[in-house]
C-alpha cells in the first residue's frame, strides 16, 4: 500500500478525515511504519498475510509469539488450530484448510480436513490411500451395497441390508504404528478427542457421525528383551518411565474402538 513512491495512509481517506487530521495521524503512526518498511523489502505485505511467512523478517514488530500472528490469520476464516503442535505444523495445517475453504460444510471438505488435522498420525501407506469419511452411499448404478451377504453369511434380527440412513457417515481411522505414542489407550484416546473435536465442528449441519479407531495396541513383549523398544510398555510388564512401576498400559483388543459421535437414533 504504502512505499518510497506512494502516498501515506492518511491520503487514502477522506477529505473529512485528512484536514486537522493531527491526532489521526498520529493513530496511524504505528500502522504507517509497519506499512512503510514491509513495502520496501521483498515479499513485502503479502508475507504478513501468508501462513508460511508471517510474520516477515522485516516487520518491526518481531518480539510476538509466532504462533500468535499465525492463530490471527486462522482467526479470520474460523479455523481452529493444534495447540499441541509446532507452529511450523499449524502453518501447513492452515494453508490446506484455506485451500479448502470453499469446500467447508460439504462431505469432502470434512474429508479433507479431518487428513489435513492428523497428518502425521494416519497410516498412509505408498502409493495408495487409506478411506478416512464414507457416508456408506451405494454407488450410481446400485449394483455394489455397503452392506451385503457374503457366500457363507448369517443373517442376524438386527441386520439392516441397503445403504445407511440419510446424513450419517463413519470416520474410520487407522493409525501409524510407528507413533510411539499411538501405541497405548492414553495416546489412541487423545487423537480420538482431537478427530471428534474436529468432527463436530466441521461436519455438515444436521449431520451425525460414528468414530472409529483402528490401533495396534496388542502387543505382547518380545521373548528377547534386546528386541524391546525404549519408552514402550508392553501389556505384561511394568512401565519402566513410572515411579514406583505400574503394570504396562498397552490394551489388548483385536477390533477398532468404536467411538459414539453426535446424537444418533441408530445403534450400529
Amino acid at each position: 500500500m504504502t512505499g518510497p513512491d506512494q502516498p501515506p495512509i492518511l491520503d487514502y481517506l477522506p477529505q473529512a478525515y485528512r484536514t486537522g487530521g493531527g491526532v489521526l495521524a498520529g493513530f496511524l503512526a504505528p500502522v504507517q511504519a509497519m506499512f512503510d518498511q514491509l513495502g520496501t523489502a521483498v515479499g513485502g505485505l503479502p508475507d504478513l498475510f501468508d501462513p508460511a511467512t508471517t510474520p516477515p523478517p522485516q516487520l518491526p514488530y518481531r518480539g510476538a509469539d509466532p504462533d500468535d500472528f499465525v492463530g490471527y490469520l486462522a482467526s479470520w476464516l474460523a479455523i481452529g488450530l493444534r495447540a499441541d503442535k509446532p507452529v511450523d505444523w499449524n502453518r501447513g495445517y492452515l494453508r490446506r484448510a484455506i485451500e479448502l475453504a470453499a469446500e467447508r460444510g460439504t462431505f469432502a471438505g470434512v474429508d479433507g480436513l479431518l487428513r489435513a488435522w492428523l497428518r502425521g498420525d494416519l497410516l498412509d501407506p505408498p502409493g495408495r490411500e487409506l478411506l478416512v469419511l464414507s457416508d456408506l452411499a451405494a454407488p450410481v448404478n446400485g449394483v455394489d451395497t455397503p452392506f451385503q451377504l457374503g457366500v457363507q453369511s448369517l443373517l442376524g434380527v438386527q441386520t439392516v441390508l441397503g445403504p445407511a440412513p440419510p446424513r450419517f457417515f463413519v470416520a474410520d481411522l487407522v493409525v501409524d504404528p510407528a507413533v510411539p505414542d499411538l501405541r497405548s489407550p492414553a495416546g489412541l484416546d487423545a487423537l480420538a478427542r482431537s478427530a471428534r473435536a474436529l468432527l463436530d465442528a466441521e461436519k455438515p449441519a444436521g449431520s451425525y457421525y460414528q468414530l472409529r479407531v483402528r490401533g495396534r495396541t496388542m502387543q505382547l513383549a518380545p521373548a528377547d528383551p534386546a528386541a524391546w523398544r525404549p519408552g514402550e510398555s508392553y501389556a505384561q510388564l511394568p512401565d519402566p518411565a513410572a515411579d514406583p512401576p505400574v503394570a504396562g498400559t498397552s490394551l489388548l483388543c483385536d477390533g477398532p474402538w468404536v467411538y459414539g459421535g453426535s446424537p444418533t437414533p441408530y445403534d450400529f
